[in-house]
């Protein structure tokens, strides 16, 4: 569990916990008072006992969205909250004020903790509670005690289903949000994707298909080779930009498209594009990736593709993608001119790949294949990516 949704259940249950905490606070202070109009009770060190429990209860109703988390997962504290319930029903001699503590105090423990603890805990209370009556007496102020020490346990199950309610509400309504959310991110990239097709796609394909009849016309009208290939960096230009608008298009309408079906759709769109051969291995496991590796992964690609496409001069790509060892790998090898140092920086194509692959603690390596080609390939260590 992470520290956000430990955050958020411990949010969840602090209506409940300030109640209890209340109850107890209520209860020790009606303590204090039959201490003082009882006679035959040793009043002043049991009025220090109560006095020293109430920071107990006062502190974590005040503070507990803040300090809850480590209230609930500290030992001493709850050990010291045992101890001192422990003696406060000693002192009190099993007053009626101190049924209801005990019951809240039940209560609190399997609001807070795990049930197996709460139950451990609260059964030492109750057999303190049992300890203060002798076994030979009679009357109802045994049965009652008796009574009450029993069920103490039993409140600590009613607090810790009250608990696992109140968090599995709060989880719902927290994922109620996420999936409002989710709609109007779909909603709006949609609307943008349209407006992109409709304005941008659409000028890019028409200054396209006007470029390439310039060209068509200069080498025609048979001008010089300078001006032609101005004119054939200008088609490639506006190629490669109605090339990256697609694929954001793509990218903005099918977010729910699993990932390998993205990257096998990308990679043949590529290779079909620009006439280059493609081999490629990519593995369905990917699609379990984590949210914020997967749309990462996509762009990654897509870069190392446009750099074979740019500098390598390639005619073959292979394409690969997978798991191993908790490790997601991607690879991409061609058979082009090579000369790839092994910690080249140069360019914001790596650049940007490198300042991504931070973010996930993962790494690029380059490496040469043989005489010819380059072998590109991304390592990012899941468990680092989950433990963030």
């Amino acid at each position: 569990m992470n520290n956000d949704t430990t955050s958020q259940d411990v949010l969840a249950i602090t209506g409940i916990v300030r109640l209890l905490c209340h109850v107890r606070l209520v209860t020790l202070i009606l303590a204090l008072v039959s201490l003082f109009t009882t006679t035959d009770t040793p009043w002043l060190p049991s009025t220090f006992i109560v006095i020293f429990a109430l920071p107990l209860s006062y502190f974590p109703a005040r503070t507990w969205m803040t300090t809850g988390e480590k209230i609930s997962r500290s030992g001493i504290l709850l050990s010291c909250d045992l101890v001192l319930t422990a003696i406060v029903i000693a002192v009190s001699g099993g007053s009626q004020f101190v049924y209801l503590y005990v019951i809240a105090t039940a209560a609190l423990y399997g609001t807070m903790i795990p049930l197996i603890l709460a139950v451990g805990m609260s059964s030492i209370v109750a057999l303190t509670f049992l300890a203060i009556v002798p076994v030979g007496d009679g009357g109802v102020h045994w049965a009652m005690t008796t009574t009450v020490a029993l069920v103490i346990p039993i409140f600590a199950f009613a607090g810790n289903a009250l608990g696992s309610g109140l968090r599995s509400s709060a989880a719902a309504q927290r994922r109620i949000v996420e999936l409002e959310q989710d709609e109007a991110k779909f909603k709006e990239r949609t609307r943008i994707a349209r407006d992109i097709h409709d304005t941008v796609a659409g000028d890019l394909a028409g200054t396209l298909m006007l470029t390439s009849t310039l060209r068509t016309k200069l080498m025609q009208q048979g001008v010089d080779e300078a001006t032609l290939r101005i004119a054939s960096t200008i088609e490639k230009a506006c190629q490669t930009a109605h090339l990256d608008t697609r694929a954001a298009l793509a990218e903005l309408r099918e977010t729910d498209v699993p990932l390998a079906q993205k990257l096998r759709a990308i990679s043949r769109e590529w290779a079909e594009k620009f006439d280059i051969s493609l081999i490629e291995n990519i593995d369905n496991e990917v699609n379990e990736l984590p949210v914020e590796v997967n749309r990462d992964i996509y762009l990654i690609l897509r870069e190392l593709l446009e750099n074979v496409r740019k500098h390598a001069a390639a005619s073959q790509v292979r394409v690969e993608a997978r798991i191993t060892d908790g490790v997601c790998v991607l690879s991409v090898e061609d058979n082009g001119v090579g000369g790839v140092s092994p910690n080249s920086s140069s360019g914001y194509g790596l650049q940007g790949i490198r300042e991504r692959l931070r973010v996930h603690s993962g790494d690029l390596q380059l490496e040469p294949t043989g005489k010819v080609g380059t072998h590109a390939r991304v390592e990012i260590p899941l468990n680092e990516v989950r433990q963030a």
